[in-house]
């Protein structure tokens, strides 16, 4: 059966969506603030229990307790919203003796870091998700990824070193000690405990990792990585080669982008001379529809109008009908966006995330003419959209907004009927 699309009609199967969602989430009834309420799936950023209810979780830099053991061998950093794997002495897959390769090649990702460590994670569906990875590094010296301090975020100034347990955080070095000096292995405390004391066995949380591997290629050097030490009270970052062998940790989670989309249009934005974008309905199953917008030509965009969306600046991708915001998908900043190697970068790329539903994105910069942008989602809010749509709801404009300290915003305000608009696609273009 056809449907027609109408603002309300709209507004209704977002209510439902959000209402799907949150019945599917974990009961947060009697459990603390900052526990993971997310088992299950696979929400680009974390979820967690906030007065009984489970929520996109807030960064608070001053919550008390600062982290939450979840109970299910992961802990939750209140101050990021990062979720990270505990480790144990049991001799599976999160010992924290076990040491891995970063790259066989010498550069690419494919030692067993990710082969073996990230992949046993993934495909057991470790604490109720599939999205494991390996924590990002800045950088120090001078010399910076662009990318966010995750392993950074738990080196505190605290009682550390060989023999000790490492600058980490109390939630971090529980019941595993005493710790051995130098190489693995690292602990000779309850052997046998294991992350959540499944099976009878004693629960620990074990630290340090003397050196663990980041996700961050140092810069200007494709065959090293950063690490970690987590035995000096500041940052140890070292830039070993990708070959040798060290410790893992794994996180996933972060925090959701503050960005929003204004109730209506932004004026002022960088208009193009070409623009389209199509909306492509799953009758059969809605969360694949698929949004693609692509904006070319346009006016001139100075390489600083991007702002630095690997380190700092979040995106929305706008949708109006008739001036009334009817959908947005947020773009979060973070290490899937990349950026070309000038300074400041002209290009920034966003693949393999799931961002709000956001698939891919890019940003170019340049003359007069030669920019260009564009953004593909499938699911999250496009779930809701469906098509035709009514003649009450046109004319269509999109906008991509930035978060920079001086915003910046890309619009395609399309004037004309639409190409087609029928029960399985939308299709709007410039000229």
């Amino acid at each position: 059966m056809n449907r027609t699309w109408t603002a309300g009609m709209l507004w209704a199967s977002l209510a439902l969506l959000v209402c799907a969602r949150a019945a599917a989430a974990t009961d947060c009834t009697g459990r603390p603030d900052g526990a993971t309420c997310d088992a299950g799936t696979d929400a680009t950023f974390a979820m967690t229990c906030s007065a009984g209810a489970c929520t996109t979780c807030t960064p608070d830099g001053a919550a008390s307790p600062p982290f939450v053991d979840n109970g299910d061998g992961t802990i939750t950093d209140r101050g990021t919203c990062l979720v990270w794997e505990k480790k144990d002495n049991a001799g599976g897959i999160h010992d924290l003796n076990d040491v891995y390769q970063w790259s066989a090649s010498g550069t690419a990702p494919d030692g067993s870091l990710f082969t073996t460590f990230l992949a046993s994670l993934n495909s057991a569906g470790f604490a109720g998700h599939h999205d494991w990875r390996i924590p990002t590094a800045a950088g120090q010296n001078g010399i910076a990824t662009g990318q966010p301090a995750e392993a950074e975020s738990i080196e505190v100034d605290a009682p550390c070193g060989d023999g000790i347990g490492g600058c980490m955080p109390p939630a971090f070095n529980t019941s595993c000690g005493p710790y051995s000096a130098g190489d693995p292995p690292y602990t000779t405390g309850n052997p046998g405990c294991t992350i959540d004391g499944a099976g009878g066995t004693a629960e620990c949380s074990c630290a340090p990792f003397y050196h663990s591997w980041t996700d961050s290629t140092v810069p200007g050097a494709t065959d090293t990585a950063w690490l970690e030490c987590y035995t000096v009270p500041s940052s140890g970052l070292s830039s070993p080669a990708k070959t040798d062998a060290y410790n893992a940790r794994a996180v996933r989670g972060s925090a959701a982008p503050t960005i929003t989309c204004a109730p209506s249009p932004e004026p002022g934005c960088f208009a193009p001379a070409q623009s389209r974008t199509t909306l492509s309905v799953n009758p059969m199953d809605a969360t694949r529809n698929k949004l693609v917008w692509s904006w070319s030509k346009g006016a001139a965009v100075d390489a600083l109008d991007l702002g630095d969306p690997v380190s700092a600046t979040d995106y929305a991708l706008c949708v109006y009908g008739n001036g009334t915001l009817i959908a947005q998908a947020t773009i979060a900043h973070g290490s899937k966006w990349k950026a070309t190697s000038d300074s400041p970068p002209s290009r920034y790329s966003y693949h393999g995330g799931a961002s709000s539903g956001v698939r891919k994105a890019r940003l170019m910069a340049g003359d007069s003419g030669t920019t260009k942008a564009s953004v593909t989602a499938v699911g999250g809010p496009v779930a809701a959209l469906s098509s035709p749509f009514d003649p009450s709801a046109l004319p269509v404009t999109v906008q991509l907004v930035s978060s920079a300290s001086t915003p910046q915003c890309w619009t395609s305000d399309y004037t004309s009927a639409p190409q087609r608009n029928d029960a399985t696609r939308f299709q709007v273009a410039i000229p």
